[in-house]
């Protein structure tokens, strides 16, 4: 069974780890052909990111490590020990602050904070500490971490926990921002549509059946997507479009549109368990390539899109 799916567009190519693998498959996007099979850990591969200015692949286990290959040959370059297991992985190329960064998000609430080119860390934001008196002066989170979400136009980190929390920090001095509360359960997928000015929201997901809509200036959310009937794997937004696709673990996967957050779309997958998905498209106007929405149960299922 698949259980994470990846797409990276600098590359241009699919990345999945099944469950409880150590391995990560490569393939080409177009013709879906398997490129790499790379025994990557001892353990189990928890997530994989694309650290696209240093053309380095990161895979995150539960061996406590997390390993850098090559982006083009798939040879091993470093391996960096890490504390307790690491959940996400998130690169951040923050152009208004002319740093790359990566963060890692780990099973003990917290993020850190890692030099993209020196693979050094930084620092760390620290997490909710239960030896604190319960009140509202903490912030963060209380439980892993479920995604991390760099939006360098607003200039601000964002984390989801599987505590239902999303976390807004300064991308600069890593101080928090802001909370925004209205999941009942945790949170694993975040993505960031801008694809107008007056069309900019950030979107999450997770165990909630339904997809939170936020403006990233207002703590309530401004709405919600309603209609899955199972816990969602994920948001995604097709790039340069006002489209967003939503998938449940049924199998249902559902495109909408951010200008009036209908639903355009339904299709159902046919497999018993989807546990993640993905998009491929290309930003390049003069690259020509296959534009899909690749579901991922116990194989991948491709459906082109316009």
């Amino acid at each position: 069974m698949i259980e994470n799916l990846y797409y990276f567009e600098k590359i241009k190519y699919l990345f999945s780890v099944e469950k409880d693998s150590s391995k990560f498959k490569v393939y080409g996007v177009n013709n879906a052909n398997l490129l790499f099979e790379v025994n990557a850990h001892k353990g189990s591969i928890l997530a994989v990111e694309h650290l696209s200015d240093q053309n380095l692949i990161a895979t995150s286990s539960n061996d406590l490590t997390i390993n850098f290959w090559d982006a083009s040959s798939f040879n091993l370059k470093q391996i960096l020990s890490v504390p307790e297991i690491q959940l996400c992985i998130r690169y951040a190329n923050w152009k208004s602050a002319n740093s790359q960064l990566f963060y890692t998000g780990g099973s003990d609430s917290i993020i850190h904070i890692y030099d993209a080119a020196t693979l050094k860390e930084r620092g760390t934001i620290s997490g909710w500490n239960p030896f604190y008196r319960n009140d509202s002066q903490q912030f963060g989170h209380n439980s892993p971490i479920g995604d991390i979400l760099p939006i360098d136009a607003q200039q601000t980190l964002v984390t989801a926990g599987y505590d239902g929390n999303i976390c807004l920090w300064d991308s600069i001095t890593h101080l928090p921002k802001k909370e925004l509360k209205g999941h009942s359960k945790g949170v694993y997928s975040l993505e960031w549509c801008d694809w107008s000015q007056m069309n900019q929201c950030l979107i999450s997901a997770g165990l909630d059946h339904e997809a939170f809509i936020w403006n990233t200036y207002v703590k309530e959310k401004i709405f919600l997507l309603r209609g899955h009937n199972h816990p969602l794997v994920g948001v995604k937004c097709l790039p340069d479009t006002p489209q967003i696709v939503t998938a449940d673990i049924a199998g249902m996967v559902k495109v909408w549109d951010v200008r009036n957050f209908l639903c355009m779309q339904t299709f159902n997958v046919p497999a018993e368990e989807v546990n993640a998905f993905c998009l491929t498209y290309s930003t390049n106007a003069g690259q020509a390539m296959k534009k899909r929405i690749v579901c991922a149960s116990k194989k991948l299922a491709f459906y082109e899109y316009d």
